[in-house]
């Protein structure tokens, strides 16, 4: 059988109950859930639900194979933020689930925790966490205008940031008010996150 990999989809994919999926964290069902799927060489399919018995076994061979992959890092700024991206590949999104890729960004951004984004498919950004208020609305901003952004046909997922720290997910913050444009306005003075630990 092809090899198996996990992806990001948004918390409310119409196609759930048909696919293998589990969430990212059952106490915060407004998260991505993560399916299941292969290439089969011509197209991509999803794992159907009715086929998996054990979806935990499943999800640890889905991050093995994603561990696999080995897709560069690259370091951007602007306005004093610096970032660092992994996008541009079919599973960049997921590599937010990949503890040793998560650890490899940690190190390049000399960060004890950092927060990162898949807004859409083959998008990854994070930057350090804890930065000075101006420089965090411009990492947000990148994050929402990614997500509101459809030029580039690539799937949307999910406006969540999440603190990493030793490659582990910790908590996660979610802009309090979504705007509806394509180019975000200022980010509201407060509240500004929702947080789940």
């Amino acid at each position: 059988m092809a090899a198996i990999y996990p992806l990001l989809k948004p918390h409310d994919w119409p196609h759930q109950a048909l696919v293998a999926h589990r969430r990212l964290s059952d106490s915060a069902p407004e998260l991505p859930l993560i399916a299941f799927g292969f290439d089969t060489g011509e197209n991509y399919q999803f794992v159907p639900a009715k086929s998996v018995d054990d979806i935990e076994a499943l999800y640890q061979e889905a991050l093995g194979n994603l561990a696999a992959l080995d897709y560069p890092w690259e370091l951007g700024g602007a306005g004093g933020l610096q970032f660092a991206t992994s996008s541009g590949h079919e599973f960049s999104a997921e590599r937010l689930l990949d503890n040793r890729a998560m650890v490899e960004c940690q190190r390049l951004l000399a960060a004890d925790q950092i927060l990162v984004a898949a807004p859409r498919r083959t998008c990854l950004f994070a930057t350090q966490y804890g930065l000075p208020e101006e420089q965090r609305h411009l990492f947000v901003q990148m994050v929402l205008h990614t997500y509101h952004d459809d030029s580039h046909e690539h799937a949307a997922i999910s406006p969540a940031m999440f603190v990493v720290e030793h490659g582990v997910i910790k908590s996660v913050m979610i802009p309090a008010e979504e705007p509806d444009a394509p180019h975000p306005a200022p980010p509201p003075k407060k509240p500004w996150w929702k947080l789940w630990g």
